[in-house]
């Protein structure tokens, strides 16, 4: 695998692969001729492979998608939990390893009411998948509940996203969800940032309350890239002084930072109350921490001082490695969408002197990892290309100035694109990007 990637690139060899064209769904509040009023009932007529274009507006619904398709929303389309009576999640659930479902640019609203702890509410849900779940460029607030929730699914990637909780309410929070919330799933975090709600706010009734956990996990594996986590923030209620929450609570779960921060909510303002840890490992885990990357633990109060940022169990570790993971981007705000041919320009930081290649896939698999060489490659070996090589120069920079590929069969995929660093110090798989092609 390791010497198969880097010929691809050299011998530019184009393997064999190719979608039928999918077809294209409309949807927009109140519908129209050709378009759908919901998201779920444009879901129930799609085809596997098709795509669902969301005008901006508010949907209030949920559904559920067991199938291959793309939905892609346009600025200002929001989701909304319809009621408190019959909470609904948008479900992603069944897939076959064969399926792909991409999910770009919704927002998330969910219930802003003080309910009891045995009230359970979830903005995404993903359950029992063995195919691809890709989460782009969203926007997730679902108040004191969870925002993602993945159960026995294997391939969770979340890009460019932010998930933001909240404890604001009429009444008591005193149980504020874990916003990231896995139970034996792999998970990818790329770009994307991770606020959990705060104990409470500060005109609260609540006699006791403690900050929201940005990712909690059970016998899972998580990879963090680019991402900043943080745990809820205590606060000084009238009464009393609420705990802060940390940012990872895992147990039996490997997680590996990398160019990432996971902090500890800090304690209650203009108080003595200690912030909380950064990261609490048990069981058989471990937390890894690559350069670049750190686990703080939130401050004190009155800011005199920073809470250690672990508490390990026996079983437990938590270790600092030494590599540099690179990081590609769309050197402008990213395209829309790649039109056949175009150009296609793209930055990279990484290790000084390293080359790298570029490759494209039309979906992604389960990662692959290669003895010596960091990270993992997202991309499937079906269809792949290899697009470009840069040398990266003396301070770690380089750019990419290639073009989309001009292959019809392209048309209509949300292709990804990911570097490989094979040769020089530091051997790296960089992070994934998205790039929806049109044609």
């Amino acid at each position: 695998m390791h010497h198969t990637l880097a010929f691809v690139c050299i011998a530019n060899l184009l393997l064999a692969g190719g979608t039928a064209a999918a077809a294209d769904l409309h949807v927009a509040p109140g519908g129209g001729p050709g378009t759908f009023a919901t998201i779920g009932a444009a879901v129930d007529a799609a085809e596997p492979g098709d795509r669902i274009f969301v005008a901006a507006g508010d949907y209030f619904e949920g559904f559920t998608v067991s199938k291959s398709l793309a939905i892609l929303a346009e600025p200002g389309a929001a989701l909304h939990q319809p009621s408190l009576e019959e909470p609904r999640p948008l479900l992603i659930t069944e897939l076959k390893p064969e399926d792909r479902v991409v999910i770009s640019g919704l927002a998330f609203r969910g219930p802003t009411e003080a309910v009891g702890p045995d009230f359970e509410f979830t903005s995404i849900r993903a359950l029992n998948n063995k195919g691809s779940i890709v989460l782009h460029a969203l926007d997730i607030q679902p108040g004191h509940f969870h925002g993602l929730r993945v159960q026995s699914s294997t391939d969770v990637l979340l890009l460019d996203s932010a998930l933001s909780g909240s404890s604001a309410a009429d009444g008591c929070v005193t149980f504020v969800r874990p916003l990231v919330h896995l139970i034996g799933s792999t998970l990818y975090v790329a770009n994307s940032d991770i606020q959990a709600a705060s104990a409470a706010s500060d005109t609260s009734p609540c006699p006791f309350a403690v900050g929201g956990i940005a990712l909690f996990a059970n016998y899972s594996k998580v990879v963090l890239f680019h991402t900043a986590l943080a745990g809820g923030e205590g606060t000084q209620a009238p009464s009393g002084t609420l705990i802060p929450g940390s940012a990872i609570t895992v147990s039996n779960t490997q997680v590996e930072l990398r160019s990432s921060v996971a902090r500890g909510g800090d304690g209650a303002a203009g108080t003595s109350a200690p912030g909380a840890i950064g990261a609490g490992v048990s069981g058989k885990s471990v937390l890894l921490v690559s350069q670049g990357s750190a686990v703080i633990g939130g401050s004190f109060g009155d800011g005199s001082s920073v809470t250690h940022p672990y508490f390990l169990m026996p079983g437990s570790t938590a270790s600092a490695t030494f590599v540099l993971y690179p990081r590609l981007e769309f050197e402008s705000s990213g395209p829309a969408a790649g039109k056949l041919g175009q150009p296609l320009h793209l930055g990279l930081k990484g290790h000084p002197g390293d080359s790298h290649y570029l490759f494209l896939a039309p979906h992604l698999a389960t990662g692959i990892e290669i003895p010596g060489v960091s990270g993992e490659f997202l991309l499937a070996l079906d269809g792949l290309r290899c697009l470009a090589r840069v040398q990266l120069d003396g301070a770690g920079d380089g750019a990419f100035d290639t073009s989309v590929p001009n292959d019809p069969a392209l048309v209509g995929l949300t292709a990804f694109l990911q570097t490989f660093a094979p040769f020089g110090p530091t051997p790296a798989f960089g992070n994934a990007v998205l790039l929806p092609i049109t044609g």
